[in-house]
């Protein structure tokens, strides 16, 4: 059975032996936007800052700690005007064509690196393909096992539940299951593009 990964463990094994420095409960702020900031990092000094409002408990809470680590460990000697965003929400535009998002600038995209670092932590591609797979298997899902075949209302509540069963197994928000997904490429979204609403 899969499990959670011990993301707060390997936090500890690095304040230990590579002096990172993991500071929870501390107020950050709010983005322009109103958003809540709810992670930091300043990756050359080895700090990761995690915001008063995400208690322990909370499903964002493993998500935006893996994020500030994966700013951390990836973009350490990088040579910014300012700091890293330190917002995980992200604010960017829409391809008209496939609705996937569009980075704009060199902080969308160590925002998408750390994005993507976080989720492939978090969900381990083997172990979390073989607990979607167990959960079709369970759904009594023949066809198109392996994927997601989005094409009505009916696949829509199939995917519902397998997204919140996956999120349950691994400790995430359902929307970092379905980030990792799409990143995984296990969706396949064959309804009108003017009503793609996941």
């Amino acid at each position: 059975m899969p499990k959670k990964v011990p993301i707060f463990k390997i936090i500890d094994k690095l304040s230990t032996e590579y002096n990172v420095s993991f500071i929870p409960n501390i107020d950050l702020g709010e983005t322009e936007a109103g958003d809540q900031i709810l992670g930091k990092c300043l990756p050359n000094n080895r700090m990761i800052y995690i915001s008063s409002i995400l208690l322990d408990g909370d499903i964002r809470l493993p998500f935006t700690t893996a994020h500030e680590l994966g700013h951390l460990l990836l973009h350490r000697g990088l040579r910014l005007k300012g700091s890293i965003d330190p917002n995980i929400i992200e604010d960017l535009e829409r391809d008209m064509d496939t609705g996937k998002k569009k980075l704009k600038t060199t902080r969308d995209f160590l925002e998408w690196q750390a994005k993507c670092f976080a989720a492939n932590l978090l969900l381990p591609k083997k172990s979390f393909c073989k607990a979607f797979i167990d959960k079709q298997d369970k759904m009594r899902i023949r066809r198109n096992v392996g994927s997601i075949y989005m094409n009505d209302d009916s696949s829509i509540l199939i995917f519902g539940e397998i997204r919140y069963h996956l999120a349950s197994i691994f400790g995430v928000s359902e929307s970092c299951v379905e980030y990792r997904l799409n990143n995984l490429n296990i969706i396949i979204d064959k309804r009108n593009k003017n009503t793609r609403r996941i």
